[in-house]
């Protein structure tokens, strides 16, 4: 087909029915994208799919995931295979039913065709479908998934929880100080020594509910995220004992051991919070089943 030999008419008239007819010397990608964008304007139901040689007729409630890939868009299908489709992510999501849902920033899933979800021992999160197939879910998405299944509760927010350890911070120090006190451990305390442990004491808070954010970063696996907490966490507690005098440089070993041991028994009590909710999901998504 000769790009300068082609030509358009437009004819409009209100009491014709409306049709578009191509004549052209042979099928190309662009008849195939036209095509799709006509017959399925404001009523997707179907599309073509090709894999090879092969072209099926898609249907949208047996489609289970649609993804990109190497700047190719391709659908996972009920029979397992999946096919390449001629239109983008963008130009079909907007026209999808409303039973389709990111799960990542490349895919969009039909929930209906989730069987449940798999949780790793890293955190990470896989939407499994009834062919086998399975793909990631973003911890964004994940949260959308969350909220569509009516489970509200599943993960509190980080920051918020933070936020009110931040401040609670200096008035346990003062609840501590004044218990010791009173069992004379702790001596009368200067109104300097005072301040400068409320300040550090606040700054150390700070900075342990602040690093919470490492988990909202969307490219950062959950096993680099904890790693990351687990790190600053480390030198953010060290740094403010050994500057306070709480901890002796002789006792760091004893006190590394026991904050790593520790760390690693919360994150095992995460992991089975998150093995708990995903399996309250699962059981979720066999009730709805539609």
């Amino acid at each position: 087909m000769s790009e300068e030999n082609i030509k358009f008419n437009l004819v409009i008239n209100k009491n014709a029915e409306e049709e578009i007819t191509a004549v052209v010397h042979e099928r190309t990608e662009m008849i195939d994208t036209i095509e799709h964008l006509v017959i399925h304007e404001g009523n997707l139901e179907e599309f073509y799919g090709y894999d090879k040689d092969t072209i099926k007729i898609l249907k949208i409630q047996e489609i289970e995931s649609i993804f990109s890939q190497d700047n190719k868009t391709y659908v996972s299908y009920t029979d397992g295979r999946q096919y390449s489709i001629k239109l983008r992510l963008y130009e079909i999501e907007p026209e999808l039913p409303d039973y389709f849902i990111s799960i990542n920033k490349s895919a969009i899933a039909n929930r209906r065709q989730i069987v449940q979800f798999d949780v790793q021992f890293s955190g990470a999160v896989d939407a499994v479908f009834k062919s086998g197939y399975r793909d990631y879910v973003s911890r964004r998405c994940f949260a959308e998934l969350k909220r569509r299944l009516n489970y509200k509760n599943f993960m509190k927010d980080f920051g918020k929880r933070g936020m009110l350890f931040a401040w609670l911070g200096p008035v346990i120090l003062c609840i501590v100080w004044y218990l010791l006190n009173r069992n004379g451990v702790v001596p009368e305390l200067s109104i300097p020594v005072i301040i400068q442990n409320i300040l550090t004491i606040l700054f150390m808070a700070f900075i342990a509910a602040g690093i919470s954010a490492v988990y909202t970063v969307e490219k950062l696996p959950y096993a680099m995220a904890s790693l990351i907490q687990m790190a600053v966490l480390y030198f953010d507690y060290m740094i403010v004992y050994l500057f306070n005098g709480w901890l002796p440089v002789s006792a760091l070993p004893v006190f590394s051991l026991i904050f790593f041991v520790g760390f690693a028994v919360i994150w095992f009590i995460i992991y089975l919070s998150i093995k708990r909710a995903t399996g309250r999901m699962n059981s979720k998504l066999k009730n709805n089943v539609e």
